[in-house]
């Protein structure tokens, strides 16, 4: 069984790092790759600048604490 809430805020701090390291690429000039694939699932909100990291990182992290939630809540009731 997983705890939900600790599944949940672990992929949202691990979304948000993904987002943080995918923005500091870009503004770098390191590689866009990654940001731009990031970029395609939230239809363009991402912004590659230093003020656009913590919106990335809000944004980023909110998806991957619901999707943690969700999986946890839809694993829990299958293991069991």
């Amino acid at each position: 069984m997983l705890k939900v809430k600790a599944f949940g805020l672990t992929c949202g701090i691990f979304c948000a790092v993904v987002g943080l390291w995918a923005t500091l690429l870009t503004i770098w000039g390191k590689g866009m790759a990654p940001f731009e694939w990031l970029n395609q699932f939230y239809l363009g909100w991402l912004l590659p600048t230093y003020v656009g990291i913590i919106l990335n990182m809000v944004i980023t992290f909110i998806d991957g604490l619901i999707f943690g939630l969700l999986f946890a809540l839809v694993y829990n009731k299958i293991a069991k």
